[in-house]
């Protein structure tokens, strides 16, 4: 929240666990955002004052840091993606993307050529396993309009193409609850007996 010794205290509260065992991170929006005054510090060189929709709730949720502390205590494994921002790793048999729902994801913008380019060129032999997590979920039984808004332009511009590219798993965050839904398309459970579920993924709100 653009304070500090916040982020001191919160990487003493982890110590105990983060020494030992490793862990991925992703921008969420206490993390990530810019205003006007300090956008031109932004480690991800966003245009403009970075991801404000009309039809989004992205306020100033970290007080305009721009990600700069996150990025300076945080190493993003080498990938062709936009370092911590937004990045893939293989882990045994299994890929892992990072997208950052902070950032455009929209058609035409470089974080969406950059996913659709990373889904196709997964090697399914390799790692036949595709895992894709952000912040602000896909789906989400929550009852705040404006998220739920989030919700549905992140459907509208990316679960074709989850689908496409048959992905297991999506983790997010954002709601401080857990939940998890059936293998789902188009806000419709698919039949885990037919040969269409392997072509849909698993929505899993881990309260990040």
């Amino acid at each position: 929240r653009g304070t500090g010794y916040i982020w001191e205290r919160f990487m003493y509260m982890i110590e105990p666990v983060a020494r030992r065992v490793p862990y991925l991170v992703s921008f969420g929006n206490h993390d990530y955002d810019c205003l006007s005054s300090n956008s031109a510090k932004d480690p991800s060189h966003a245009p403009g004052n970075g991801f404000h929709p009309s039809w989004g709730n992205y306020g100033d949720d970290s007080h305009g840091e721009c990600g700069v502390p996150m990025n300076a205590r945080f190493a993003a494994p080498n990938s062709t993606g936009l370092g911590l921002f937004w990045y893939s790793v293989d882990i045994g048999s299994v890929h892992v993307i990072q997208m950052s729902t902070e950032h455009d994801f929209q058609a035409g913008s470089v974080q969406r050529a950059w996913l659709a380019a990373d889904l196709a060129g997964v090697n399914r032999t390799v790692t036949p396993y595709i895992v894709l997590t952000g912040h602000r979920p896909m789906y989400t039984d929550g009852t705040a309009d404006d998220d739920m808004l989030v919700a549905q332009h992140l459907q509208q511009e990316l679960e074709d193409l989850l689908w496409t590219y048959q992905v297991d798993v999506a983790l997010w965050g954002h709601y401080h609850s857990y939940c998890r839904t059936c293998p789902v398309y188009k806000n419709q459970c698919t039949d885990s007996a037919s040969d269409s579920a392997s072509d849909s993924d698993t929505a899993a709100a881990t309260g990040q």
